[in-house]
């Protein structure tokens, strides 16, 4: 029995030549293939790196052997591609925003998942790229060396099928694209794949492997990456589990074994030499100045139009859902889910906050006149910050979302990695006695406490002095609340209520009854049943056309349905919604409207994701569903 399998076969079959045709076109085009689990995504082969081909008698072999599997192909430098992966609504609004700062995307080999697409690009010549998640954008993957993709023609475990929609060859990122997806390491890593080495597992080679990459700031898992390659070479090998765990134990050996501890000493503070002060508030107990705070929520809970709400109060001299004057401070935001002349500008003004003391970082700049050269901005460029600080002398600053703009490099779900930019961020807030409000996207897991549902490590949340959740309740999603759920600074301050109109337009309702609990409640099996009713009702009633959001409502309520469940069969009966002016109604209906078929058109990469919102702000905005 070959020694390649970590999964037996399954008994031998012929598939057809037609079912193996689009697996043996994928090789053609160079890019090496190797056996997936069946409606899986989990490799059939555990040295699947480096037996990856494009050999068409191999790849019939193989699917003999493993008859239904799936398929992968290697991305990276062996199959001379890199892939962006686009997940659903949030990716697609995510890639959106990117586009419309940097430049639209060109057209390229694109696959249809089972949530969203994938865009295939030509290996850059100038960068090395490595897996990210979640760095380029929220909701935006991408797959490169190392990495691997489930080839078009598989079987996603939902049981929809990966399709090609656009067969054109992979062409170059765009730049801003590459720089984005680019390691952070100031040179590329290399590990040849070479020959097999033919005896033993090559341990002691590995480890003085993974010594030199973390010698030059590599992180674990472009350490584990390249030790997962050598380990592929090798006759007897450690396997993905093993590999993970012996690369943590040599990581955690370096650092005991770090020669500068000796030499160390500490920096002690004596408590008699503090002096006690009081916390100075810009918004009490919610927004500490010179500190860190955090509002988390689902996409689509109104966290921007909240921060947005209070700048615009902050700005104008008034204290955040209050009648209470205060001295007008100027806010710098940041944001790369919504666009300034779309989204921030009318809606600030809505607010009637002062236009004149929000300052939007929207990069960095590099050289002056006609040198000068533009780029994302991320947490780390102190320098950057630092000078935006000192123009505007901003006393709040908002960072929407926290996950864009952590860098390139950095996985948002490890401590080690997260808290040195955290630590950094909490000085300089200290320094400029500025409060940095960080929001954040909850995860998808549906149990657990408020501050362990959010995106990215613990530490996000052990960073911040006061934290905030913002979210509806599953009754009646029109009640909808900012609760405070962490506060390490004095007593918690009372739920405050919020709603988003059908014009678009938020406004503060006072204390609020809701806690956490409400706001992460399930969905019930009784919801459920409502939803599915109200879908089918809703296909049929907007099959003749648009209506606007209170006909729909006045005519569900007429039909025994509530409000609440037909706004949650909005997405299965595949309506969409628009409104075409800011401040006006909303329209709902089965088939996109005119003005989003030509938003789309000039960026037909995104357009094969149906069913979404439009592009240009947050989802589910109307009737208060932001």
């Amino acid at each position: 029995m070959s020694t390649a399998h970590e999964i037996p076969p399954r008994s031998p079959a012929v598939p057809t030549t037609s079912a193996l045709a689009p697996v043996l076109s994928l090789a053609v085009r160079g890019w090496r293939l190797f056996p997936v689990a069946v409606r899986g995504k989990v490799p059939l082969l555990k040295n699947w790196p480096s037996v990856a081909t494009t050999e068409a008698d191999k790849i019939r072999e193989w699917s003999q052997q493993y008859t239904g599997c799936n398929w992968g192909i290697a991305t990276g430098r062996t199959s001379g591609i890199w892939v962006l992966d686009v997940d659903g609504s949030r990716g697609k609004t995510a890639l959106f925003s990117l586009t419309k700062r940097y430049g639209k995307l060109p057209t390229t080999f694109t696959v249809r998942t089972g949530r969203g697409i994938q865009l295939y690009f030509r290996w850059p010549a100038t960068h090395e790229l490595r897996n990210t998640a979640g760095k380029i954008g929220d909701a935006l993957d991408s797959r490169a060396e190392g990495g691997y993709v489930v080839a078009p023609s598989s079987i996603h475990p939902s049981g929809a099928e990966y399709t090609v929609v656009d067969a054109t060859t992979p062409v170059e990122a765009p730049a801003w694209l590459v720089q984005l997806a680019a390691s952070p390491l100031g040179h590329p890593l290399r590990v040849s794949n070479g020959d097999r080495i033919p005896q033993g597992n090559g341990e002691p080679a590995k480890f003085k492997l993974a010594v030199k990459l973390m010698s030059v700031g590599a992180t674990r898992d472009e350490i584990l990456a390249a030790v997962s390659a050598r380990d592929a070479r090798c006759e007897h090998q450690l396997g993905p589990t093993e590999c993970a765990r012996k690369v943590d134990e040599w990581l955690a050996r370096c650092r005991r074994r770090d020669p500068l501890v000796e030499h160390r000493r500490a920096d002690l503070l004596t408590l008699a030499h503090v002096q006690a002060r009081d916390v100075d508030w810009l918004w009490r107990p919610y927004l500490p100045a010179g500190m860190l705070a955090m509002l988390s929520g689902d996409p689509g809970a109104g966290k921007t139009f909240i921060a947005l709400a209070i700048a615009a109060a902050l700005t104008a001299g008034q204290v955040p859902s209050s009648v209470e004057r205060c001295e007008p401070v100027d806010v710098l935001y940041m944001t790369v889910e919504n666009d300034a002349a779309c989204v921030v500008r009318p809606r600030f003004d809505a607010l009637e906050g002062d236009a004149t003391r929000l300052h939007m970082v929207v990069g960095h700049v590099t050289g002056d006149g006609d040198n000068a050269e533009r780029g994302p901005i991320w947490l780390t460029d102190a320098s950057a910050l630092r000078d935006a600080l000192d123009k505007t002398r901003a006393r709040l600053m908002v960072v929407d979302p926290i996950q864009s703009y952590l860098g390139a490099g950095v996985d948002a779900h490890r401590s080690n990695e997260t808290r040195p930019i955290l630590d950094g961020l909490a000085r300089l807030a200290e320094e400029y006695s500025c409060c940095v409000l960080l929001l954040r996207h909850l995860g998808k897991a549906q149990t657990g406490r408020a501050i362990h549902r959010g995106l990215g490590s613990i530490d996000l949340t052990g960073a911040v002095r006061s934290e905030m959740l913002a979210g509806s309740s599953p009754d009646d999603p029109r009640q909808r609340a900012m609760v405070q759920i962490k506060n390490n600074l004095g007593a918690y301050g009372p739920a405050l209520g919020y709603v988003i109109d059908e014009t678009g337009r938020f406004r503060w309702t006072g204390e609020s009854s809701l806690t956490q609990s409400d706001i992460l409640a399930p969905e019930s099996a009784g919801h459920e049943t409502a939803r599915g009713e109200a879908t089918e009702w809703l296909r049929t009633y907007l099959a003749d056309g648009s209506r606007t959001a209170k006909e729909v409502e006045v005519a569900a309520r007429a039909a025994g349905l509530s409000w609440a469940a037909v706004r949650r069969a909005k997405r299965p009966a595949g309506a969409q919604s628009h409104k075409a002016t800011f401040g006006g109604g909303w329209v709902w209906q089965l088939t996109k409207d005119a003005h989003e078929d030509a938003e789309e058109a000039q960026h037909p990469v995104l357009s094969v994701l149906e069913n979404d919102e439009h592009l240009g702000a947050s989802t589910d905005r109307e009737r208060g569903e932001l």
